[in-house]
C-alpha cells in the first residue's frame, strides 16, 4: 500500500507539474508567417518595436504595431550586424564599423564617431540613451552620444563574452558558458548573479519589467526575476529555432529564424 501510494502521488505530482508548465505560456503570431525573413536585429525603442530586415536591396526598418500586427516599411538603413535601442532612438552598427544613431519618428540617422572606431566590437547594448560595447580585447566602454563622450570601463575575459541586454534597470551578460553577470555601468565590474543553473544554451534574452526572459536553442522559454532567485523552465519548444527576443511595453516578443514573429504570453 506504502509502494502504491508513493506512486500515486509521484504520478500526481508529475501531471501538476506539466499542467503548470504547459499553462504558463503561450504565444501569439504577429503578422504574416515569414515577413521578416532576413531580419539582421529586433530592438525596442518609444514603446515601439523594430526589426532591420536585409534583402537584395539593401537593408530596411520596419516598424511592428505589436497590437494589431501591422508593419511600416520606414525606409533604408545602413546594413546593420547589430541593432539596439533606448529611449526614442535607435543605435546600428554596420560590417564596415560604422555606428549611426537612428531616430525612427523621421528617419534621420547621424554618425557617432569616425568610421572604423567600433572594428572590434563584439557586443553591444544599449539603456538611458547611451551605448555599453566589449571589444574583442575584452575591454568594456560607455559611448554617451549626447555628451559626445566615451570612456573605458571594466575589462572581462573576450572568451566568456556571450549575450549582452538590459534588465532590471541594469546591464546583463550571460556568458558563452553559461554565467550570468550583471554590470556595474559606473565602473565596469561585473557581479556573478545569484542564480545557480547554468544558462549556457540560450540563444537570445530580454528583461521585460523586472522579469528576465531567455531561450534556448530548442526552443525552451526560462523566466527568472532579475531582482533574485534562480530560473525556471516555463515552457517546451515555445520559440522552435529562434533568433531574437525583445520587450515591448512591459510584453515579450520572440523572431524566428524563419522571419515570423509571435508575442509570448506568460501567464
Amino acid at each position: 500500500m506504502r509502494k502504491k501510494g508513493i506512486l500515486a502521488l509521484a504520478v500526481m505530482v508529475a501531471m501538476v507539474s506539466s499542467a503548470s508548465l504547459a499553462q504558463s505560456v503561450s504565444t501569439r503570431q504577429i503578422g504574416q508567417a515569414g515577413l521578416y525573413q532576413g531580419a539582421v536585429g529586433m530592438a525596442e525603442a518609444g514603446g515601439k518595436l523594430y526589426v532591420a530586415v536585409r534583402n537584395g536591396s539593401g537593408t530596411s526598418l520596419v516598424e511592428v504595431d505589436v497590437n494589431s500586427g501591422s508593419a511600416v516599411d520606414k525606409g533604408k538603413i545602413h546594413n546593420v550586424k547589430y541593432l539596439v535601442g533606448s529611449d526614442n532612438v535607435l543605435f546600428g552598427l554596420d560590417p564596415g564599423d560604422l555606428m549611426k544613431q537612428i531616430e525612427p519618428a523621421g528617419m534621420k540617422a547621424s554618425d557617432i564617431g569616425p568610421p572604423g572606431a567600433w572594428k572590434n566590437t563584439i557586443a553591444i547594448v544599449s539603456m538611458n540613451g547611451n551605448i555599453y560595447t566589449i571589444e574583442d580585447d575584452g575591454g568594456m566602454r560607455a559611448i554617451y552620444p549626447s555628451a559626445g563622450k566615451r570612456e573605458a570601463l571594466g575589462k572581462f575575459d573576450k572568451e566568456d563574452v556571450g549575450i549582452l541586454f538590459t534588465c532590471g534597470g541594469q546591464i546583463c551578460m550571460i556568458e558563452k558558458g553559461g554565467a550570468f553577470y550583471t554590470v556595474d555601468i559606473g565602473s565596469g565590474k561585473r557581479k556573478r548573479s545569484g542564480f545557480t543553473s547554468k544558462w549556457k544554451n540560450t540563444v537570445d534574452a530580454a528583461g521585460v519589467s523586472s522579469m528576465i526572459y531567455a531561450v534556448e536553442d530548442n526552443g525552451d522559454l526560462y523566466s527568472a526575476d532579475s531582482g533574485g532567485g534562480d530560473r525556471k523552465k516555463i515552457g517546451e519548444g515555445t520559440l522552435p529555432n529562434p533568433e531574437f527576443l525583445a520587450g515591448v511595453q512591459g510584453r515579450l516578443f520572440g523572431l524566428d529564424t524563419s522571419g515570423t514573429l509571435y508575442e509570448i504570453m506568460v501567464r
